[in-house]
């Protein structure tokens, strides 16, 4: 196997099954809380940086022999794979009720132990099964996972058959199985998965994300290259030899990771606006990133005062009136014609320049600049990645970007 190729679906695309013509994805400035993140240290429970009310991609997994088909968020902030499961508690709500994984149903199913290798890689605080006052079956893997928004999950960690259709260059699909895979087959919900997708797929770094338990199989390599939600096809996910970038123009940036944390941090060491460069004041010791590259996180993240020192070189660029209170119906767009600056990511070893279409959005009445501040971690979000080609190779540890048009990838 050389690799393979599957859809990334953006949530609000003719292509979701979310899909609503009469809203449209970029509300993403309805909603400019901070974006908190995981502190082990002072929370009895984990959480991931994802909020599934919010979450742009959607890929389909299925599960189990024969195999039922689920559409789940694709998040590289996250390091499980999980589906809802009959019976679920609260997944009635949901508008895939009707096609939950019944395990029962499945030839190949398999609940994993407390003991098991995978149960014991999950952090200590995710496993409900060997809590002292515990009174859960003890020969299984239970355990609860919770998100930044409050919303939680509590499953069964377990082992089936995952496959995915990869698509061929002909036009035709080929069903791709990878058995005894491991995921979470999760009986309660609550939050904002009550009317969302019907699961999620950790693409993170953590033990039990699809990329690690793909591992060799996949050379340790995927990529993906994202569109906005008005293009008429959908983004790809690549993986093993498909995944790898080659040609002019690609830049590549280290990996540095945090302790129980998944996601893909960079080291962001300035931002150009035209001519003029800003040093990135929060420039970490070596071995520690700055910013996570992520693909469930809409908007770019800075830290409040390099964000506000950006935004300064921003309206002296464009030279536009600022609007204090924007209009909260407007319904932006996707905005490459105006205004024209250059804007370029500084990552060690790497400068991304960004276009128009990664930097602002639009509608008759204003244009709006995709950054914000936050007194949590920086993020590189999907928006600044649109149309460019995204490698992440785990074995060089390293992120590559290349200029691409997505919809011929």
């Amino acid at each position: 196997m050389n690799g393979f190729t599957i859809d990334l679906i953006h949530r609000d695309s003719g292509f979701s099954p979310f899909y609503n013509p009469a809203t449209h994805h970029d509300t993403v400035f309805h909603d400019r809380r901070p974006i908190a993140r995981r502190n082990t240290r002072f929370h009895p429970y984990p959480e991931s940086t994802v909020k599934p009310s919010e979450a742009e991609f959607l890929m389909k997994i299925s599960i189990g022999s024969p195999p039922v088909e689920s559409y789940a968020i694709a998040d590289t902030g996250s390091e499980v794979v999980w589906v809802q499961c009959v019976p679920c508690d609260n997944c009635d709500k949901n508008d895939y009720s009707s096609h939950l994984f019944n395990p029962l149903k499945s030839s190949t199913y398999k609940e994993l132990s407390c003991r098991s290798r995978p149960c014991q890689g999950l952090p200590k605080n995710f496993r409900l099964c060997d809590s002292v006052n515990s009174t859960i079956k003890p020969k299984r893997c239970d355990y609860f996972y919770g998100y930044v928004d409050l919303s939680y999950t509590i499953g069964v960690l377990s082992s089936d058959t995952f496959t995915f259709a990869s698509a061929k260059s002909h036009g035709r699909s080929v069903s791709l199985r990878f058995p005894k895979s491991t995921f979470g087959c999760v009986h309660t919900t609550n939050g904002s998965f009550d009317s969302q997708a019907a699961g999620l797929v950790g693409l993170g770094r953590g033990q039990l994300s699809l990329i690690t338990q793909l591992g060799d199989q996949i050379n340790h390599k995927f990529s993906y290259c994202l569109l906005p939600a008005t293009s008429n096809t959908t983004s790809k996910l690549r993986f093993r030899d498909q995944a790898v970038l080659t040609g002019k123009g690609v830049v590549s940036t280290l990996i540095f990771s945090e302790p129980e944390d998944p996601s893909y941090y960079l080291k962001l060491e300035a931002v150009s606006i035209g001519k003029k460069k800003i040093v990135n004041s929060h420039f970490t010791p070596a071995g520690k990133g700055n910013i996570i590259c992520d693909s469930g996180t809409p908007l770019i993240y800075l830290k409040t005062d390099f964000y506000n020192q950006v935004e300064a070189a921003v309206r002296d660029a464009i030279s536009l009136k600022a609007i204090k209170n924007p209009d909260p119906e407007s319904k932006f767009k996707s905005f490459d014609r105006y205004p024209e600056i250059k804007i370029v990511f500084h990552f060690t070893g790497a400068s991304v320049t960004l276009k128009t279409v990664n930097t602002f959005l639009g509608d008759e009445k204003m244009t709006c600049l995709t950054m914000a501040a936050t007194e949590g971690d920086a993020f590189f979000g999907n928006l600044a990645q649109i149309n460019f080609q995204v490698e992440y190779d785990l074995a060089s540890n390293q992120v590559s970007f290349v200029p691409a048009d997505c919809s011929k990838y």
